[in-house]
């Protein structure tokens, strides 16, 4: 009898035990810390069948670069990267009482942080502390509920648009659940999320502080990383056109997060619906979620809640011009004054500094202008009256400008001005390449010249 009592006695105190630790975590409000698993989809653009109906967006993670060369992102790109949705399926937080008497799910303060950035300016990939240097607040609400929508949509805030170089891109998603932070912290909260809605280029002078904020959220041990997720994209150049990759494409991309890290996301089972960039359920798993083929909206029950998702768009914006002026400006700035320990108060900014961003300025509007034209050359939707007026004005530049181009820009507006000759089919190979020949040498370009003028004015 008194080794039963002795048993019970031991279980007893092993339950107070785990009692008082419960009781202590809840009083203390310790991060409980579960990035659960995550994995993602690209979801290729929904393409008109021959009745002219949607169909369903096909899912890819890796893809043989030769079959999405519409797709991808290409060097000189103006690379514009969004928040389209997010949805949470739940928090680490208890219900408060008065939530258990209204019969209110928990709720809490979510913040969402975003490391972009394209390796090889300035930034590598890094999952140290150094990482996060880059990183920023691109959404914050003290007001979320278990199971709910966030209260945005495609928000401009993660990243451009700014002119992609080709290298290889990293994109960081954090989603931090905050232990209810006090008044001043909430004021900065909304603060950094209203700054990061404004695009401002790494190497502005935010980057620093602001980033150095956003990874004290991202590392505190008194929040809740509720999801991590790290992908890098790579350029369609160079890569094994017959081997599945990770390509950086345009469209959108959905992460999934799995709070049992031991499942794996049934994708089969999901559709995405382009309309609402949301995830559906496919009729195989439900018989009544049919693509609706007129402007309804699914029904409610198709809409998929099960897990926490975020939606990123990646697409190209007309121009990144604005956005490249202000981060070459800043970083000639830091280099010529700040880095040569000059007081800017105190210092005149040396001339020569002055004249290297003036002559940066024009060289990118130059190649901004004649990006532009060629687009035009290139859009098969733009009229042949647009299309005559592009051309005049990129013949006329073209030959009038003094402006000398980098190796690379010489060589994508070789590729642009190459992919519209190569849509006319009275161009072949041969006469290409002396087209080309004859824009390589400005001082005898002639935009008055017959041929060049018949072989891309064809629609």
């Amino acid at each position: 009898m008194g080794s039963f009592k002795a048993v019970i006695r031991k279980k007893m105190n092993k339950i107070s035990i785990i009692f008082v630790i419960v009781v202590i975590i809840i009083l203390t409000g310790c991060a409980i810390s579960n990035e659960g698993s995550s994995d993602f989809r690209y979801i290729k653009p929904n393409i008109p069948d021959q009745s002219g109906s949607l169909l369903p967006g096909e899912k890819y993670k890796y893809i043989k670069p030769r079959d999405f060369k519409d797709e991808a992102v290409k060097p000189k790109d103006a690379l514009i990267i969004s928040l389209k949705q997010a949805f949470i399926k739940n928090f680490t937080e208890f219900r408060s009482p008065i939530r258990v008497i209204r019969g209110e799910p928990a709720s809490g303060e979510i913040v969402i942080v975003v490391n972009a950035f394209e390796i090889g300016k300035g930034s590598a990939l890094d999952f140290g502390p150094n990482g996060k240097k880059n990183a920023r607040v691109v959404y914050y609400s003290d007001d979320v509920w278990e199971g709910q929508f966030l209260n945005f949509t495609n928000l401009s805030s993660i990243y451009g648009p700014l002119t992609y170089d080709g290298g290889p891109f990293i994109l960081d998603l954090y989603m931090i659940e905050m232990d209810t932070p006090g008044e001043q912290l909430r004021q900065l909260l909304s603060n950094l999320a209203a700054i990061g809605a404004t695009f401002y280029p790494p190497a502005s002078p935010f980057a620093g502080p602001l980033a150095q904020l956003a990874g004290t959220f991202i590392e505190d041990d008194q929040d809740d990383r509720a999801y991590h997720y790290t992908a890098e994209f790579k350029s369609l150049s160079g890569i094994y056109p017959p081997l599945n990759s990770g390509v950086l494409l345009k469209g959108d991309y959905v992460f999934i997060r799995e709070q049992n890290r031991h499942n794996t996301t049934n994708w089969n089972e999901l559709d995405y619906d382009e309309r609402t960039g949301r995830l559906v359920y496919a009729i195989s798993k439900n018989p009544a979620c049919v693509k609706p083929t007129d402007k309804s909206d699914y029904p409610t029950e198709c809409f998929f809640r099960e897990k926490s998702y975020v939606v990123v768009e990646i697409n190209t914006a007309e121009s990144a011009l604005q956005n490249d002026i202000t981060q070459m400006t800043y970083q000639q700035l830091s280099s010529s004054v700040f880095g040569n320990s000059a007081s800017i108060l105190k210092t005149q900014t040396p001339e020569d500094a002055l004249n290297k961003i003036s002559a940066g300025v024009s060289g990118l509007r130059f190649v901004d202008n004649l990006n532009r034209q060629l687009k035009i050359l290139n859009n098969v939707e733009d009229d042949p009256t647009k299309k005559s007026i592009a051309l005049n004005r990129f013949l006329r530049d073209w030959k009038s400008s003094s402006i000398d181009l980098n190796a690379q820009d010489k060589e994508h507006i070789e590729n642009l001005l190459a992919r519209k000759l190569l849509k006319c089919t009275n161009n072949d190979h041969s006469k290409v390449n002396g087209i080309i020949n004859k824009f390589r040498d400005r001082t005898t370009f002639d935009p008055n010249d017959p041929g060049i003028l018949s072989a891309l004015s064809c629609s």
